[in-house]
């Protein structure tokens, strides 16, 4: 019978634990499912953004620890497209907060961009007094109906 040697006990548990502690921190974060609005979730830092592409234009939702709430008062976004094979990187949406009537989020767009599989999006945002670090999005992001 071999024996393992305490460097290699210590490397397989570090392994198990991660493969089984993986999936349970991806979900606690909202990561590993669709958004309450039906986009994927990332965690810039004490907030999460929300992505949704909608036709021509891209959704931003900034959602609070719960992965709710969304606002847009005293807050910014920034998408940058990096597209694959292009002299024209990266490509700057103009990202504005959607109007009054319509639910908080950031609607961006650009006059010659149209969101394509293999695109990168690179996504910048302050929710409130919070700023988060840069998250990126490779299109296409997942599409599921909102849970009801």
């Amino acid at each position: 019978m071999n024996q393992l040697s305490p460097k290699q006990v210590l490397v397989k548990l570090s392994l198990l634990t991660f493969s089984f502690g993986l999936p349970t921190v991806l979900w606690a974060t909202g990561e590993a499912k669709p958004g309450p609005n039906g986009g994927e979730v990332r965690t810039p830092g004490a907030f999460h953004v929300e992505l949704k592409v909608s036709g021509r234009e891209i959704w931003v939702y900034l959602l609070d620890n719960n992965v709710e709430k969304p606002r847009t008062d005293k807050s910014s976004v920034s998408v940058d497209v990096v597209l694959p094979t292009s002299d024209l990187n990266p490509v700057k949406l103009d990202c504005r907060a959607a109007k009054a009537s319509e639910p908080p989020r950031f609607v961006c767009t650009h006059s010659s961009y149209e969101p394509v599989k293999g695109h990168t999006l690179k996504v910048r945002a302050n929710r409130g007094a919070l700023t988060g670090q840069e998250v990126s999005y490779l299109l296409p992001i997942f599409a599921q109906k909102v849970p009801r």
